[in-house]
């Protein structure tokens, strides 16, 4: 068969730049998926995409499908033969739909008894004219957030489209989409190469643009963008491309640049430095090797200029102003103390019904030992330079507190509190701030949940499981045993006494459980890679433990470890046994004087194990350790005793005898589901 690269490519003006990875991999998957289904064959498939472009080219594709025969099937042979052998409605339609014959027909054995088919040729489908179809799909279904008209047509796209590029070997594909026919011609750079280039082939096509100054593979761009940056460091230091993947959706053909600023400028913390430098002009800053922020930033030109120091004197100037700018906000800031700006808090609203963040500050203020840090946690939200960088929160408000004399562990919780940020993200790194992140994150959920804004199966648009998520992950990582439920009441209460309009705290408190419970499951299974049966069984007996996610997450790991040895499959076959002869209908009342001596072991053993608490150890390996000591015992018990005696009174003694038991173990886990 035939085989010849295919290439499509939709020239724009120019694409967001977070937009077009997401489009390039819909292109992708979408085109793949719709050549898959035809049988379209074809050796490998590319995406590319540029600031102006989003191309895909295609290796060795088929210029046609295989003919073949194919099975139709119509009725079955009693649907489709009356009772005189006369064919249906139904059979006639079928053959008429298949241009076929009642001489056509065959019987297809199946499982519901014969079926009738037909043989047919499907003939080979052209590339060429499958492709219009696949590509103007692909297109039309692309996710964007907005889409834009112009001139007079109706069609929209996210950019103006300028040119399309169909070429199936040396040959035009007749595709039209937003009122352009696609051709053989496409365009260079903007500045460097603005004339239309004409392609022969379509495997012409990454080197002409390259010739034309176009890097037209974004792992090239890359490429080429970090090795520049690296050669243009003086010795010692390191730039910082944390905007990376931006600066490469910004660039046709990048040429990397070494720039200065001010020294002084070094005197405003580093972090708010660099979200100056990164979100306002996508420059890469530079640190040395001890990790101090240096005046330096590259910045990644879309141009090889003639003058290139009239280039980087531009850069340096507009970031200067910015620069410029930060520090200006970080003085002004610091002239105002943190505690001052509380006032301002009452004017922002938490959440619609819930109050302001003045209102949550003094919850937090009621609920942690050290109110200082939680009076300032959320000040710095009315600073001049968070208002600017909000992803500044709490890092800006650590630096000020600091400056203006906080201690440094108050100072460290006013930003440790909105950690962790995400998954397996930073956690608070003292106690006053892990008090701090708990009772901020509990305030949230209550308060939200108690609004009825609780997630739903498809949105979280509070993000209140990553909230959850985080108070696991913080009682866990700190080895911090405490009854959750203890807690959200106690925030339930003080949101009570600003909202008496909230009256349903059982209600609450019971999703708010099984919220966390979810959670829980989602978190033990995935952070810390335990089995998902484990974690099930613990958290389905797990009342004992309360809503207690580090004393859970210690019985999930000994249960874990238990069951990688004999010991821990010999209690799991021991808990098996009785539930498998259990009549879970029995009522627990026990006559010791019917017990026979193995019985009356068997129960001297179960008293013991109450009386001594065995399922309140501190040690939780060690309780199911102690419960191995019931296995001679259950083992001469149902060797020498028929529970399901034919004396009901025997039966049903020896049902409760085992009934107790079986609670007793459930107490460890929910052994049924190992």
């Amino acid at each position: 068969m035939t085989q010849t690269d295919f290439l499509f490519e939709l020239g724009c003006e120019e694409l967001p730049a977070a937009q077009l990875k997401p489009l390039s991999d819909h292109l992708q998957e979408q085109v793949k998926k719709a050549l898959d289904a035809a049988q379209l064959k074809y050796t490998k498939l590319t995406c590319f995409y540029t600031p102006r472009r989003l191309a895909l080219l295609i290796d060795d594709l088929a210029l046609e499908t295989e003919a073949k025969i194919i099975e139709r099937r119509g009725p079955s042979k009693s649907q489709g033969l009356d009772a005189t052998g006369a064919p249906t409605k139904a059979l006639e339609g079928f053959l008429k739909s298949c241009n076929a014959t009642r001489t056509d027909l065959i019987e297809v054995p199946t499982d519901k008894g014969p079926w009738l088919a037909v043989k047919l040729n499907q003939p080979a489908l052209l590339a060429k004219s499958l492709l219009p179809e696949i590509l103007a799909q692909a297109v039309k279904s692309m996710p964007m957030k907005k889409s834009m008209r112009w001139g007079s047509h109706d069609f929209a796209f996210l950019r103006p489209v300028s040119w399309i590029v169909a070429l199936l070997g040396t040959e035009i594909v007749p595709l039209k989409l937003f009122g352009l026919e696609a051709g053989r011609h496409t365009f260079g750079h903007r500045f460097h190469h603005p004339e239309s280039i004409s392609l022969n082939k379509a495997d012409e096509y990454v080197k002409a643009l390259h010739k034309a100054h176009v890097m037209i593979d974004q792992n090239e761009r890359r490429h080429s963008i970090l090795t520049q940056t690296e050669s243009l460091m003086p010795k010692g230091l390191e730039a910082q491309c944390g905007s990376l993947d931006e600066v490469v959706n910004l660039v046709e053909w990048p040429v990397a640049l070494l720039c200065q600023f001010k020294p002084e400028f070094l005197e405003v913390p580093d972090r708010a430095l660099i979200a100056t430098m990164e979100a306002n002009q996508r420059v890469f800053p530079v640190r040395n090797q001890a990790g101090a922020l240096q005046p330096y930033f590259v910045t990644i030109a879309n141009i090889e200029s003639q003058q290139p120091q009239e280039v980087i004197a531009g850069n340096e100037k507009v970031v200067g102003a910015r620069l410029s700018d930060a520090r200006f906000f970080y003085q002004e800031d610091l002239k105002i103390p943190l505690e001052n700006h509380l006032e301002a808090l009452k004017k922002i609203t938490f959440q619609q019904g819930l109050g302001s963040l003045f209102d949550k500050t003094q919850r937090l203020m009621s609920l942690v030992d050290i109110p200082r840090a939680a009076e300032l946690c959320k000040t710095d939200l009315v600073t001049q330079m968070v208002q600017e960088f909000p992803e500044l929160q709490g890092y800006m408000g650590y630096q000020y507190a600091l400056l203006q004399g906080e201690k440094a562990e108050i100072s460290e919780a006013i930003e440790d509190h909105y950690q962790p940020k995400g998954k397996s993200g930073a956690l608070p790194r003292n106690p006053i701030g892990i008090q701090l992140a708990l009772m901020d994150k509990l305030d949230t959920l209550v308060g939200l949940f108690a609004m009825g804004k609780e997630p739903t199966s498809s949105g979280d648009p509070y993000a209140l499981r990553r909230q959850a998520l985080g108070v696991i992950a913080i009682l866990v990582e700190s080895e911090c045993a405490i009854d959750l439920k203890d807690e959200l009441q106690r925030v339930y209460h003080l949101y009570q006494a600003q909202n008496p309009q909230l009256s349903d705290p059982e209600g609450v408190l019971q999703k708010l459980t099984r919220f966390f419970e979810e959670r829980m499951e989602v978190w033990y299974r995935d952070e810390k890679n335990f089995p998902a049966s484990a974690v099930k069984a613990i958290l389905k007996a797990h009342h004992q433990a309360g809503l207690n996610p580090f004393a859970i997450f210690e019985r999930i790991q000994a249960l874990t470890r238990l069951l990688e040895t004999q010991e821990g499959q010999d209690l799991k076959e021991l808990a098996k046994r009785i539930a498998n002869i259990l009549d879970p209908s029995v009522q627990n009342v026990l006559d010791t004087s019917l017990f026979q001596e193995e019985e009356a072991q068997l129960y001297s053993l179960l008293a013991h194990a109450k009386t001594e608490s065995w399922l309140t150890f501190p040690d939780i390996s060690q309780r199911y350790v102690q419960f191995l000591k019931f296995k001679p015992a259950l083992s001469a018990f149902f060797e020498a005793v028929m529970v399901n005696d034919p004396d009901p009174q025997l039966r049903q003694n020896r049902q409760s005898l085992l009934k107790e038991l079986h609670q007793l173990f459930a107490g460890l886990a929910d052994f049924s589901i190992l």
